[in-house]
């Protein structure tokens, strides 16, 4: 059941942009709307969210993840290599050195965003000083430095499963991470902007979720052509 009330006005809008671009030559990718799990040489296991990319390198002196752009889930297991080596998620913004966790990586616009689900993570800004970031608690970080970090739970990963969990949380927001995951434009208008949104909503039909909200909440759906949709207020 989805729950809501008025708030402050939000940001204007969303917007859906699709940069195919940063996928070419990719190791492994993901389109829109797709996931993909598969596991790494060591037996740890990586999950792609939607259109993402990374590039997978395993030597003897490291395992290392590139995130192109997107997001991916880590669950590490043990090295079997004689002499351990480190395990680590390259960024635009710096790495992020896995201690023995369950951890996701996000690259967003300028900056990147950590979430730790079990153990711990080292985070390495290209240039600013590093910070241990422990299981409970997602932070962002840029080149220069690491943000102070906030409290989080497993819900952060439930994409995993196909879900968003909405916990009081914006409309325009909510458009937004639905907006990742279908191709096209999805807008909000900004008088429904700040509708405070709780629930589980489909990530795996998103015109479905949107329908669902349409039912909830006060707003419609303004369909330009099937690939533009805009959130207005109902009447």
């Amino acid at each position: 059941m989805l729950m809501a009330g008025l708030a402050a006005a939000g940001a204007a809008g969303t917007l859906a942009w699709q940069q195919p671009w940063n996928k070419w030559g990719a190791d492994v990718a993901t389109a829109v709307g797709q996931r993909k799990a598969m596991t790494l040489p060591d037996a740890s296991e990586l999950v792609l969210n939607t259109d993402s990319a990374a590039d997978i390198a395993f030597t003897q002196a490291a395992r290392r993840i590139d995130l192109r752009s997107g997001e991916i889930l880590v669950t590490t297991r043990p090295d079997p290599a004689p002499v351990a080596r480190p395990l680590l998620v390259g960024t635009t913004q710096g790495d992020v050195l896995a201690l023995g966790t369950r951890f996701s990586v996000r690259e967003m616009e300028g900056r990147v965003r950590v979430a730790v689900f079990r153990d711990a993570v080292e985070i390495r800004p290209a240039r600013g000083a590093a910070r241990r970031l422990v299981a409970g608690h997602q932070a962002e970080f840029a080149a220069e430095g690491v943000a102070p970090a906030v409290p989080t739970d497993d819900s952060a990963a439930i994409w995993e499963q196909g879900m968003l969990l909405a916990q009081d949380m914006p409309l325009a927001q909510v458009l937004a991470e639905m907006a990742r995951y279908r191709r096209g434009v999805l807008r909000c208008d900004p008088r429904v902007s700040g509708i405070r949104v709780s629930g589980a909503i489909s990530l795996a039909d998103t015109d479905a979720g949107l329908a669902l909200l349409a039912r909830t909440l006060p707003v419609r759906l303004v369909r330009r052509t099937p690939w533009w949709v805009m959130v207005e207020p109902w009447g």
